[in-house]
Protein backbone atom coordinates (compact mmCIF):
# COMPACT_ATOMS: atom_id res chain seq x y z
CA UNK A 1 0.00 0.00 0.00
CA UNK A 2 1.46 3.20 -1.09
CA UNK A 3 1.93 6.01 1.64
CA UNK A 4 -1.30 8.59 2.38
CA UNK A 5 -0.68 12.02 1.66
CA UNK A 6 -1.82 14.15 4.64
CA UNK A 7 -5.25 15.01 3.07
CA UNK A 8 -5.71 11.41 1.81
CA UNK A 9 -5.48 10.48 5.91
CA UNK A 10 -7.35 13.37 7.00
CA UNK A 11 -10.18 12.13 4.56
CA UNK A 12 -9.67 8.87 5.76
CA UNK A 13 -9.62 10.64 9.68
CA UNK A 14 -13.30 12.19 8.85
CA UNK A 15 -14.58 9.12 6.92
CA UNK A 16 -13.74 7.05 10.27
CA UNK A 17 -15.14 10.17 12.47
CA UNK A 18 -18.19 10.29 10.55
CA UNK A 19 -19.10 6.12 11.59
CA UNK A 20 -18.97 6.98 14.86
CA UNK A 21 -20.02 9.96 14.90
CA UNK A 22 -22.82 11.08 17.77
CA UNK A 23 -26.37 11.51 16.23
CA UNK A 24 -26.10 15.03 17.35
CA UNK A 25 -23.15 15.45 14.16
CA UNK A 26 -24.15 12.47 12.17
CA UNK A 27 -25.48 14.55 9.08
CA UNK A 28 -23.37 16.94 9.33
CA UNK A 29 -19.89 14.69 9.35
CA UNK A 30 -21.71 12.32 6.27
CA UNK A 31 -21.60 15.73 4.42
CA UNK A 32 -17.82 16.06 5.50
CA UNK A 33 -17.27 12.87 4.37
CA UNK A 34 -18.36 13.85 0.96
CA UNK A 35 -15.98 16.79 0.45
CA UNK A 36 -12.45 15.99 -1.11
CA UNK A 37 -10.84 19.73 0.29
CA UNK A 38 -11.62 19.72 4.31
CA UNK A 39 -9.24 21.79 6.16
CA UNK A 40 -6.85 20.01 8.34
CA UNK A 41 -6.43 23.38 10.73
CA UNK A 42 -9.64 24.40 12.98
CA UNK A 43 -9.61 27.91 11.42
CA UNK A 44 -9.68 26.92 7.79
CA UNK A 45 -11.79 24.08 8.80
CA UNK A 46 -14.40 26.47 10.99
CA UNK A 47 -14.87 28.58 7.89
CA UNK A 48 -15.62 25.66 5.52
CA UNK A 49 -17.51 24.04 7.67
CA UNK A 50 -19.82 27.32 7.95
CA UNK A 51 -19.77 27.85 4.65
CA UNK A 52 -20.04 24.70 3.39
CA UNK A 53 -22.37 22.91 5.88
CA UNK A 54 -24.86 25.85 5.93
CA UNK A 55 -23.88 26.26 9.83
CA UNK A 56 -25.53 29.49 10.87
CA UNK A 57 -27.63 30.61 13.68
CA UNK A 58 -26.92 30.42 17.68
CA UNK A 59 -25.91 26.35 17.66
CA UNK A 60 -23.61 27.03 14.64
CA UNK A 61 -20.88 27.58 16.83
CA UNK A 62 -21.75 24.48 19.27
CA UNK A 63 -22.23 22.40 16.29
CA UNK A 64 -19.02 23.51 14.56
CA UNK A 65 -16.84 22.66 18.15
CA UNK A 66 -18.48 19.34 18.52
CA UNK A 67 -17.82 18.12 15.11
CA UNK A 68 -13.54 19.65 15.44
CA UNK A 69 -13.71 18.20 19.03
CA UNK A 70 -14.90 14.74 17.49
CA UNK A 71 -11.98 14.68 14.79
CA UNK A 72 -9.61 15.72 17.07
CA UNK A 73 -10.34 12.76 18.82
CA UNK A 74 -10.58 10.05 16.24
CA UNK A 75 -7.69 11.84 14.67
CA UNK A 76 -5.89 11.28 17.90
CA UNK A 77 -6.84 7.17 18.00
CA UNK A 78 -5.97 6.71 14.41
CA UNK A 79 -2.61 8.14 15.37
CA UNK A 80 -2.20 5.63 18.10
CA UNK A 81 -3.73 2.68 15.91
CA UNK A 82 -1.04 3.43 13.41
CA UNK A 83 1.86 3.76 15.87
CA UNK A 84 0.87 0.85 17.53
CA UNK A 85 0.93 -1.45 14.77
CA UNK A 86 3.87 0.25 13.51
CA UNK A 87 5.66 -1.36 16.68
CA UNK A 88 3.76 -4.62 16.54
CA UNK A 89 5.89 -4.56 12.32
CA UNK A 90 8.87 -3.89 13.97
CA UNK A 91 9.01 -6.43 17.03
CA UNK A 92 7.76 -9.33 14.75
CA UNK A 93 10.76 -8.48 12.40
CA UNK A 94 13.75 -8.50 15.46
CA UNK A 95 13.96 -12.09 16.40
CA UNK A 96 13.79 -12.95 19.86
CA UNK A 97 17.49 -12.95 21.00
CA UNK A 98 18.86 -10.40 18.74
CA UNK A 99 20.56 -7.63 21.06
CA UNK A 100 19.33 -4.33 20.08
CA UNK A 101 21.68 -2.66 18.35
CA UNK A 102 22.31 1.10 19.15
CA UNK A 103 21.55 3.30 16.68
CA UNK A 104 24.68 5.59 15.87
CA UNK A 105 24.40 9.22 16.67
CA UNK A 106 24.73 11.36 14.20
CA UNK A 107 27.59 14.16 14.23
CA UNK A 108 26.59 17.70 15.47
CA UNK A 109 27.79 18.79 12.37
CA UNK A 110 25.47 17.29 9.89
CA UNK A 111 22.67 19.03 12.27
CA UNK A 112 24.30 22.49 11.80
CA UNK A 113 24.27 21.89 8.62
CA UNK A 114 21.01 21.19 8.30
CA UNK A 115 19.89 24.40 10.37
CA UNK A 116 21.94 26.14 8.05
CA UNK A 117 20.54 25.29 4.94
CA UNK A 118 17.10 25.63 6.40
CA UNK A 119 18.16 29.59 7.56
CA UNK A 120 19.50 29.95 3.99
CA UNK A 121 15.95 28.89 2.12
CA UNK A 122 13.98 31.91 1.23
Amino acid sequence: AKKLTPQEAWQQTIEIAAESAPSSIKSYMDQLSGCDNVPRKEKQFSNFTVNSLRLKGPSAEKIKDEIWKHLSKVREDEKQKREEAQKKQQSSRQPKDAKKEEAEPTSISDDDNAKKALKKAP
